[in-house]
C-alpha cells in the first residue's frame, strides 16, 4: 500500500499504481520468508531463534527435512522476487528509480537467500 500511496502523491496513473503496489506486496513477502527462515536457523543471533513463532519455514521444518525447508523457502522467495520484476519492468517511471527499486529488492532478498545455510539442524 505504501508503494501506490508513493505513486498517488506522485500522479501515476491507477496502472502504475496497481503494479507498484504489486512490486512492494511481493518484496515484502519474500522478506518476510527470508527473515523467518534466518529466524529459524539462527543466522544473526549467533544461535537458533529461542521463539517458537510458527512462520512458514518452522511449519514447514515440522513436515520436511531442513534441505526441503531451505529449499521449498528459497523457491517462494525467488518466486515473489520475480512477480516483483515483473511489476516493476511493466510499470512506467524513471528508469534511474526502477534501477534503484531493483537494487533494494536484490538486497533485501536475494542476497539475503545466499547466506542462508543450515549449521545446525532444524528442530
Amino acid at each position: 500500500m505504501s508503494a501506490r500511496l508513493g505513486c498517488m502523491i506522485a500522479g501515476a496513473d491507477r496502472e502504475d499504481q496497481m503494479l507498484y503496489e504489486r512490486y512492494g506486496l511481493e518484496l515484502g513477502l519474500a522478506y518476510q520468508i527470508v527473515d523467518d527462515l534466518e529466524e529459524l536457523i539462527g543466522i544473526d543471533q549467533g544461535k537458533r531463534s529461542a521463539k517458537k513463532s510458527m512462520t512458514l519455514p518452522r511449519i514447514h521444518s515440522l513436515r520436511s527435512g531442513p534441505e526441503e525447508t531451505l529449499r521449498m523457502c528459497v523457491d517462494a522467495v525467488r518466486e515473489h522476487t520475480g512477480s516483483a520484476r515483473a511489476a516493476l519492468h511493466s510499470a512506467g517511471g524513471d528508469p534511474e528509480m526502477k534501477e534503484r527499486l531493483l537494487m533494494i529488492l536484490e538486497s533485501m532478498t536475494e542476497s539475503m537467500v545466499k547466506r542462508c545455510s543450515l549449521p545446525k539442524p532444524l528442530s
